[in-house]
Parts: structure tokens; C-alpha cells; sequence
């Protein structure tokens, strides 16, 4: 009701209700988040011009090294669990007029050492998760958080200790050097890259690559 009464007094506004990470609500037991996809898509959804979710995933290294296949693995995770989130399952029930708006997204922080967040590998997790919401035609609203802040999450350093954050636990947390206020972090890079890229474009293609040869990786 209430986004039908927003409509009516701004008929140009599009309208959102929060939904729940259908990736996340699978591994709850409670009842009220596991169902609350299917109350409002039933209920309310066709009052309302989307569906919007938050993504956060961990970006762990088992080894505890950025070793190839240790990165590739990780990657390969954040495709996975993307995709998991705007799977077709859910897209398949929603009314083919609404969207999905991805308002937040990135890494949790790992406290464990290694730190990911604020290297390169933050930079390239963020591309894969921005790879994946792009293949998606429901998904047409993505907000990377967040602007400016530490290296936990920033995509612009807010000061030179950023690179100091308690993110960086373990015995070295002070070897990691300064950085220059307001420039761009690893993730900041990647989504200037994207943001460049598709500047002005309307269509994207999906590129295949073959499988690596046995003892490679890609």
C-alpha cells in the first residue's frame, strides 16, 4: 500500500522494496528471512518497480598466501555466489516488469592475515562481481559501497592511513605504507576502468574462454 500511495503522489518516481539476499536468506533458519522473497513478490512487487539487495562475500585465501590458484579460487567464488544472488530461480518468479537493484555491494573484511581488502585482489573481486551483475538483465541498478573511507571498503582513500586499518592484523599491520589522500583504491581502479568502458554503451557481450590446459591456470 504504501508504494502504490507513493506513485500516486509522485507518478515519475520509481519505487523499490528490500528484499532479502537470496544467497544469504538460504543459510538462515529464520522463517521470516528464508520466506520474505516470496511474501513480497506475491504481495507487493507489482506495486513497485524493483527488488533490491545487498551483497557482501568473503574473500578468503586458505593457504594464507596470494598464491594463483589461491586467487583463481577466490574469483571464482565471487562469480558463483553472484550469481547465486539473481539467480534465475528468483527472476523466473518475479513479474517480468520489475527489477533488481544491487544498492550495496563488496567484500567483508577477512581479519585474518592475509588482508584482501585495499589490495589487488580487492580490485579484481570487485570486477567479478561487477562482471556478473552486468551479465544480468534483471539487475539494472549497482552501487559499489562505498565512495570514501578506509581500505576495508573505499573505492577513494580517505587519508593516508587508510592503508592502516585494523583490517591489516598480524605482526606486520605497520609495515603496509602510506597512501596518497583521495586516490583511487585497488576497487576504486577497477570500477573507473568499467565506468570508462561503458560510458555511452548500451549492449555487452559476454566473452567464453576456453578451459586452461592441465596445469595451468587462467
Amino acid at each position: 500500500e504504501r508504494a502504490r500511495a507513493i506513485r500516486e503522489t509522485f507518478p515519475d518516481l520509481k519505487v523499490a522494496i528490500i528484499g532479502a539476499n537470496p544467497r544469504v536468506a538460504a543459510r538462515k533458519r529464520d522463517q521470516r528471512v528464508t520466506s520474505w522473497n516470496d511474501i513480497v513478490i506475491e504481495k507487493a512487487l507489482s506495486t513497485a518497480d524493483a527488488l533490491t539487495f545487498h551483497d557482501y562475500q568473503q574473500a578468503m585465501l586458505r593457504s594464507g598466501e596470494f598464491a594463483p590458484e589461491e586467487v583463481e579460487r577466490a574469483l571464482a567464488g565471487a562469480l558463483q555466489q553472484t550469481r547465486e544472488m539473481v539467480g534465475v530461480d528468483l527472476t523466473r518468479r518475479m513479474p517480468a516488469s520489475n527489477k533488481i537493484w544491487v544498492t550495496e555491494f563488496n567484500i567483508l573484511p577477512v581479519r585474518s592475515p592475509p588482508a584482501v581488502a585495499g589490495t589487488w585482489m580487492h580490485g579484481l573481486y570487485v570486477a567479478a562481481m561487477t562482471a556478473t551483475l552486468m551479465e544480468q538483465p534483471s539487475v539494472t541498478i549497482t552501487c559499489n559501497h562505498v565512495l570514501l573511507g578506509d581500505a576495508d571498503f573505499a573505492t577513494i582513500f580517505a587519508d593516508e592511513k587508510t592503508m592502516r586499518a585494523p583490517v591489516f592484523a598480524g605482526p606486520d599491520r605497520h609495515s603496509v605504507g602510506s597512501v596518497t589522500p583521495f586516490t583511487l583504491s585497488a576497487s576504486g581502479l577497477t570500477l573507473a576502468l568499467y565506468s570508462r568502458t561503458i560510458q555511452d554503451k548500451q549492449k555487452a557481450t559476454l566473452l567464453e574462454f576456453p578451459p586452461p590446459a592441465a596445469g595451468q591456470t587462467r
